[in-house]
Order: structure tokens, then sequence, then C-alpha cells
């Protein structure tokens, strides 16, 4: 029987790698809704080739969950022997809105690690980017991303992260990406450390960074509500390396990401993509939704945090910055309605779009707004 069932296993394993699926094997199945899965694969191959094939797939992303999605491409690749994710390279979607699409339908360490590889390959590193990938992986481990590392790249994720950094900065991504955070024994006497630690710090210097590359989130959290009950002027610890830290490095960054992230997620990635809208970096508002897309109520948390942040900066309207020289506005219509849980049911905007120099709002208000907004950016034939 034994012998048996090893048998069955090996031509499992032997048919998944002739196949060469793309996905772990664990994910196969996943749903149930594997006829609408198959369904919505085949229309996708069906409008491949249809002018408004952009909006075809907007609109499918929209109207699907992150498990429908991995789904859909799996079908998609079981039906036509290609990667759907790698195919996209070969449809009519270009820049960001292609990125933006092969992230919702990849397997989130899939993504992850792209984005880790296209950081440190090439000329120069994107630290953003590793920051924003390595600082705040909760639902997902490293060894998720480092096993689609190795299968898409064929290589260490570690070594290629290491020999593309220096300093201290390396030793704390060398400690993030090879130690898995814990939960203190002595949490209590740990945060009382900590707390010590940077109160009594001299101005503009950072404490031994090893607390926030092995503590878990919760302790990080407890550790900066100390930090700000014991500081004198009242600032927690996200607020310590925004202001009193001196000499602005990656280091930095990513502590204050972490510390960040750990006080509270939602408003963490809320002033992450305000300023990414502001700075028109659309490569990093692509980053922020894919990786709040895998759930919906954390894009509903990811929303309310935005309206909450526009209240406080005094914008009475939403926040979906819109430069034509930036940025492509079918891109952005398609965040913002994924922020809010939307599905594009109306392809009004859609034709053979030409950016026009008229001057634009900074800001523009939601849903009802976007069309008249967008008319005056483009020209419709």
């Amino acid at each position: 029987m034994v012998k048996m069932l090893k048998i069955c296993a090996l031509i499992i394993l032997i048919a998944i790698s002739a196949h060469g699926l793309s996905y772990p094997y664990w994910y196969y199945g996943t749903t149930t809704d594997n006829n609408n899965s198959r369904d919505d694969a085949m229309f996708i191959r069906t409008v491949w080739e249809d002018q408004d094939f952009a909006f075809q797939i907007g609109r499918l992303a929209t109207a699907r969950s992150y498990h429908q999605r991995v789904e859909i491409a799996l079908e998609y690749e079981r039906l036509y022997s290609v990667n759907f994710v790698k195919d996209l390279e070969h449809s009519k979607l270009r820049g960001e809105t292609r990125k933006l699409m092969q992230g919702l339908f990849s397997y989130l360490p899939d993504y992850y690690a792209v984005e880790i590889n296209r950081a440190v390959i090439g000329l120069g590193t994107d630290e953003m980017a590793l920051n924003d990938v390595l600082c705040c992986l909760n639902d997902i481990t490293v060894d998720d991303i480092r096993y689609e590392y190795r299968r898409r790249f064929g290589s260490s994720m570690d070594v290629d992260i290491l020999d593309d950094v220096s300093g201290e900065y390396e030793i704390l991504l060398g400690d993030i990406i090879a130690l898995r955070r814990l939960t203190w024994p002595h949490e209590d006497e740990i945060v009382e450390l900590i707390t010590k630690d940077f109160t009594d710090a001299t101005l503009g210097t950072v404490p031994d960074s090893w607390f926030f590359s092995r503590s878990d989130y919760q302790t990080i959290k407890k550790a900066s509500y100390q930090f700000e009950l014991s500081d004198n002027n009242g600032i927690n610890l996200s607020t310590y390396f925004n202001i009193k830290v001196l000499y602005r490095d990656d280091l930095t960054e990513m502590l204050r990401s972490i510390a960040s992230f750990a006080e509270d997620p939602a408003k963490y990635y809320a002033e992450r993509l305000w300023q990414a809208l502001e700075e028109g970096d659309n490569a990093r508002l692509t980053r922020i939704i894919v990786s709040q897309a895998y759930s919906q109520e954390n894009l509903e948390k990811l929303n309310s945090a935005l309206e909450v942040l526009a209240d406080v900066r005094e914008v009475t309207s939403w926040i979906m910055q819109g430069n034509p020289g930036q940025g492509d506005p079918f891109h952005r219509y398609l965040l913002q309605n994924l922020l809010q849980g939307n599905v594009i049911e109306t392809q009004e905007y859609m034709g053979s779009i030409k950016f026009t120099p008229q001057s634009h709002p900074t800001f523009i208000h939601t849903r009802e707004y976007f069309r008249s907004f967008l008319g005056d950016l483009v020209v419709f034939e």
C-alpha cells in the first residue's frame, strides 16, 4: 500500500513537472469554482486580440477575488500550456497597467519574488522596493518567496539581495530573510529593554536594530506604545525614526517602515500610497495595491485609512492623482476601483486615447467625477 502511494505521488510530481505549471503543487484545486475559472480563462483567450482587451481583463480582475484570479491563471496554463502572467507580456497591455494585471493574477509570493529580482538585478538597487516587500511580511513567509525565487530565476534570493547591499542595512536584511519573527517568552522584559534603549539614545542615533528583525509585529507595536508613554515628547517609534534620526538612510527607512506597519498596517499603507500618488510613482502604486489585493478586507481598511488621511490633510476630494505625463489614466482608474471594491461596468471612457497638454487637477473626486476629469486629459475618437 505504501509503495503504491509513493508511486502515485511520483506520477503526480512528474505530471506537474512535464506540464511546466508555474505555481506550487499545494495551490492547485484550492477553489471549487473550477468551471467558472475555466470559462474565464477561455474568455481571456477569446478577447485577447480585441481593441478593448484592457477593459475586458480589467473588468474581470475587479470582479474576481485573489484566489479566483490565481485559479484563472492556472486554468489558462492548463488549457493553453503557457504561463498566463508571462503571456501578458505579449498582449495589448502596456506599462504599469500590464504590470498591475500581472500582479493581480499572480500567486503573491511569486509576485514578491519578481519584485525583489527587479530591485537587485541590473544597474543600481531599488531599496524602496526591497523595503516595501520585506518590511511587512505578515501572512506570507520569507520561505514562500525564497522558494518561488529559486523556481523562477534559478538562483539564491538571499545571495542576490545581500550581494547588492552593504553596511548595517545588509546586516538588517540578512537577519530579516534568514530568521523567523518570534514571540519572546519574556516579552515584557524585552519591551522594557527596547524602550530604555531608545529613551537613552543620543539624539540622531539608531540603537541596535536586532529587535526589529527578530520580533513579531505585536511585540514591536507594544514597544512603540510603551516608548510613546515614556518619552517626554509623546512620540512612538516610527515617529522617532522620522524626526529624530538626523541621517536618513536605507536602514532608517526600513526600520521606520517596520515600526509603522506594526503600529497600524492600514495607516502605513495609506501613507505610502498617498506619497506614491503625489510623487507619480506608478510602480509603487502597483506594488502596494497588489500586496493588499489578496484580501478584500485589507483593501477596505486601506480605503478607509485613505479617507481618514484625506480628512486630516483637509482634502475634500478623493486622492487619485492623475498626471498624464507620468501615468496611464486607465491604470489609475483600475487602482481606484480595486480600492473601493467596485467592478468596472462601462467602457465609455475607452477608445483611442491621446494625451493633451491641458492642465489637470492634483486630486479628483470619487467615481462620479472621474469621467469628466478623464475627458480633460484625453481626446476620444
